[in-house]
């Protein structure tokens, strides 16, 4: 991904949570109209429309295949629960049964009902999220890059604390993520960095930040 983004102007789109009201409004706003979209993750649980939601991310996965999904770790849980290596309780507790009853329309509404019928195309989508990328001096992941590693050499950026990135000094680099939910349902945003979620899902607005502007918009 080095630069391949590079001098185009960008939105990264921050944590959507199953809104798939949100992401669709968001989708069709005209300010991101000609721009390579940045999916910081987290797509799935609390939210009422898991389902929609991947589908949503499916179209336009097969229409714009230059834009970037990223793997959250709500994600990545889905993903271990389908092959085995999420245990249900740890799903579950993590928002995981707004996810269930956006797949399984019937009672009993379960996790083995939602393995069942969860459809192969979404299994193939979570399989091919990206752990992070990198667009010009833009360096996006879902929840920062730890500050004693290379972000280089990280094949699994996510849990972390990224503001120790406010203490690195001077870089020419930019750090977008998600995964820390701000208060007020307003971004952390400052010249070097931002942090775009804002409670979408439960309760407040999905963010999207628009690069090279650094400005952000709320649906």
């Amino acid at each position: 991904m080095i630069g391949s983004m590079m001098n185009q102007k960008l939105a990264f789109v921050g944590d959507i949570h199953g809104d798939a009201t949100r992401l669709r409004t968001a989708l069709a706003d005209s300010r991101l109209s000609g721009r390579r979209l940045v999916f910081l993750g987290d797509y799935v649980d609390r939210g009422p429309d898991s389902r929609n939601v991947i589908e949503q991310l499916l179209y336009w996965k097969g229409r714009r295949p230059d834009w970037t999904f990223l793997e959250g770790n709500h994600d990545a849980a889905l993903r271990g629960l389908l092959d085995g290596t999420t245990p249900p309780a740890s799903f579950i507790a993590c928002g995981g049964a707004a996810t269930v009853r956006s797949y399984v329309d019937k009672k009993p509404r379960s996790i083995s009902a939602m393995l069942s019928a969860f459809p192969a195309d979404h299994r193939d989508f979570l399989g091919s999220l990206e752990s992070y990328c990198v667009a010009g001096d833009i360096v996006a992941s879902h929840a920062g890059i730890p500050c004693d590693s290379a972000w280089s050499v990280i094949n699994g950026i996510r849990v972390t604390n990224p503001w120790h990135l406010e203490k690195m000094g001077e870089t020419r680099w930019h750090f977008v993520f998600g995964h820390y939910p701000q208060a007020h349902g307003r971004p952390y945003v400052t010249r070097r960095i931002a942090c775009l979620d804002t409670g979408c899902g439960h309760g407040g607005p999905l963010t999207v930040l628009l690069s090279p502007e650094w400005q952000f918009l709320q649906f």
